[in-house]
């Protein structure tokens, strides 16, 4: 009986752990087909959209038709775009949706669809610019579009589309509405023709120094001395001519009689090469002896002195019979065109000519000094500005005192507001015992000469290189002691091509005979002048010149000396 009962058990354990084999084989035979059916490639589904439309304006549809049939149809993205069962997609809100086809047995497909709002169309005329007051009508074609302008204060629209110019200047229209895209053009306000046009030629000029005009060496560039009338051979000069190179000092008087009192704006027509962001601080203007506030007003210029643009003055009263623009410049001015009067009425506006000036009247009709003596410029009349056409050969102060510095020809402009500038020749001869020194001579560690042409000297050897604290020696004959006036013939370090001047008293150390010369001055760059050193004592026979540089020696060529009475 125990022995069933154990048989029994052992039949029931063997049964038992059989399943259990069975079990983790994964059922034998079946488990391996079905292993090799999900490892079979499944087609994939591909979504064809009617007419390859996949953009849609907001509500439209497109018809999906998928390379299967029986396919069920979802948006990933329903608030965008919804599909039905059909595939028929209906756009909802702007943006994009993925839709999608799956079934059962096959690699699901998708498309992307994206979804637009339509865009206003604006219709405007070809020019759409006004007048100041004037008025431009634009329309769109969708109704109830929002209007609006960029910038109130040039133009503004109303609900219909119509726009009003209220200053000059540009703005962008826009109209927009829910839903759709919206659209934009630009407007433009412009000025009307000028009331009247008077030309800045036509002003009374005065120059502080005598001259208009820049000076590079001993060449005058620009109008010239007597007036600030600039022909033009190109740009848009109204009437080919300007007037240019006002500088520090210079003055310009426009006097006009008008048929009538008027409110008017004032535009200058101007150009310059570069951009001006505070007028106030070019120039100080009048109008009838009433300050133009030019404080933080911006001249952009037109990039060049052959493109005039306008420049506001401002708002300005004009009253009945003569009028008064009166112009004090304070740095180099842009060039100066015509003058647009923009008044509140028909008025006409004529420009009254100067007067002829009386000349500056001096008790001498000519100058003849020696080299290193002086002479004074004599007139009755006080209130006189001078100014040297060369200073290389002469120079003068602000009392009219001319001093010869070398021998040759120059003129002295004397200038007096209210009168015509007159030049006064000025003949500088050579003195007896007047010598000069070559730098050809120097000698010495980290110094170097070389040749540079258009000097007037007894050979056109400059110093070209001289190292800090090198120290270079010139030796020369005195042929009697005295004490004699020291020049030095030199332009800045840097040659032709240099904009930095040097200061003679923080560039380089001088003593003659062992003796420092104290200098002061500054030494200009590009051209090469004469400069005063001062007096030195030498001996008869051997002199020596120690030059040591401290930061940047001149372009030295030579030094000149003019023994003193």
């Amino acid at each position: 009986m125990k022995k069933n009962k154990l048989l029994h058990a052992l039949v029931a354990f063997s049964l038992l752990l059989g399943f259990g084999l069975a079990a983790c084989n994964g059922g034998g035979g079946n488990s391996s087909q079905q292993s090799s059916s999900s490892a079979a490639q499944q087609e994939k589904i591909t979504i064809t959209a009617e007419g390859g439309k996949k953009s849609l304006i907001l509500g439209e549809t497109v018809k999906l038709t998928a390379s299967v049939e029986g396919v069920t149809w979802e948006s990933k993205s329903p608030e965008v775009a919804t599909v039905d069962q059909t595939g028929l997609v209906t756009s909802v809100s702007k943006g994009t949706a993925s839709i999608s086809a799956t079934k059962e047995g096959y690699k699901g497909g998708s498309i992307s669809i994206s979804v637009d709002y339509e865009t206003i169309k604006i219709t405007a005329p070809a020019d759409p610019s006004m007048l100041i007051g004037g008025t431009v009508q634009l329309s769109a074609d969708k109704e109830g579009v929002t209007w609006s302008s960029s910038d109130q204060t040039v133009a503004t629209v109303d609900n219909s589309g119509k726009v009003t110019g209220l200053k000059i200047g540009n703005a962008t229209i826009t109209a927009s509405k829910e839903k759709l895209n919206s659209a934009s053009v630009e407007v433009s306000v412009v000025r009307p023709a000028p009331t009247a046009v008077l030309h800045m030629e036509d002003a009374d000029h005065y120059s502080a120094d005598g001259m208009w005009g820049t000076s590079y060496g001993s060449t005058i560039y620009g109008p010239g001395e007597e007036s600030p009338v600039y022909a033009r051979s190109s740009g848009n000069a109204s009437d080919g001519t300007c007037i240019a190179y006002m500088a520090n000092g210079d003055k310009e008087v426009l006097t006009f009689t008008a048929s009538d009192a008027a409110k008017a704006e004032l535009v200058l027509m101007m150009a310059s090469r570069s951009a001006v962001s505070d007028m106030s601080t070019i120039m100080n203007v009048k109008f009838n002896s009433v300050a133009i506030d030019l404080a933080g007003k911006a001249f952009e210029g037109g990039g060049d002195t052959n493109t005039f643009v306008e420049f506001s003055l401002g708002d300005v009263d004009i009253v009945k019979g003569d009028n008064v623009l009166d112009f004090e410049f304070l740095d180099s001015s842009p060039y100066m065109d015509d003058l647009n009067i923009y008044a509140d009425k028909t008025i006409t506006a004529t420009a009254v000519l100067p007067a002829e000036k009386d000349p500056v009247v001096l008790k001498q009709e000519s100058l003849r000094i020696e080299e290193g003596k002086t002479a004074q410029i004599e007139s009755d009349m006080t209130g006189l500005s001078y100014k040297s056409n060369g200073t290389s050969i002469a120079t003068v102060d602000e009392t009219g005192l001319v001093t010869a510095v070398s021998a040759g020809s120059t003129t002295i402009s004397v200038s007096k507001d209210g009168y015509k500038t007159v030049k006064l020749p000025v003949e500088v001869v050579e003195a007896e015992g007047v010598f000069n020194v070559s730098i050809a001579g120097i000698t010495g560690e980290g110094i170097a000469t070389k040749e540079s042409q258009n000097l007037t000297a007894p050979d056109n050897v400059i110093i070209d290189t001289f190292e800090v604290d090198a120290v270079g020696t010139l030796e020369f004959n005195a042929e009697k002691a005295g004490t004699f006036t020291m020049y030095m013939k030199a332009r800045a370090s840097g040659g032709y091509n240099s904009t930095e001047s040097n200061d003679l008293a923080t560039c380089m150390e001088l003593k003659v005979n062992g003796t420092k010369v104290e200098m002061s001055g500054t030494v200009a760059p590009s051209s090469f002048s004469t400069y005063l050193l001062g007096d030195v004592t030498l001996a008869a026979g051997k002199n020596t010149i120690e030059i040591k540089c401290i930061s940047a020696v001149p372009g030295i060529n030579l030094f000149k000396f003019i023994p003193k009475a």
